[in-house]
């Protein structure tokens, strides 16, 4: 929807995206609204890899793991659940979110999992980081 190279953001930016990349600019942020399908109805692992693969992030993707889905991008990423049910998956557990929940995900291997029979929609504002501090 949204996506800045500065902060601060200029009161005059155009409301414009550029490339659709995983990866926000190295100075700004990416502000997108996103839609899991319940997990039933797809092939998780194929799937992840073809959206990762065409934002750009197919670097991001382990599809080592056991758990599908799973991946890690060098970005500090603020998600919110706008509708529906889902889990925020991790190698040493899940946390189910409700509509209206929150969390902030830091450059963590994760993946998502809708358990539901309705899709779920979310936003994240997704912004650089550095793990050097």
């Amino acid at each position: 929807i949204w996506e800045t190279q500065v902060l601060p953001v200029p009161m005059d930016t155009p409301a414009a995206v550029g490339e659709v990349s995983i990866y926000p600019p190295k100075t700004g942020f990416t502000f997108r609204v996103c839609t899991f399908p319940p997990d039933s109805e797809y092939d998780k692992a194929a799937a992840y890899k073809e959206s990762l693969d065409a934002l750009q992030g197919g670097g991001t993707y382990r599809g080592e793991s056991e758990i599908p889905g799973m991946h890690v991008h060098d970005t500090l990423d603020i998600v919110t659940v706008v509708s529906g049910e889902l889990h925020i998956v991790l190698e040493t557990g899940e946390t189910l979110l409700r509509q209206g929940d929150s969390v902030v995900v830091r450059g963590v291997l994760h993946s998502w999992s809708n358990k539901t029979d309705k899709p779920v929609v979310l936003t994240s504002l997704m912004m650089s980081a550095s793990v050097d501090g």
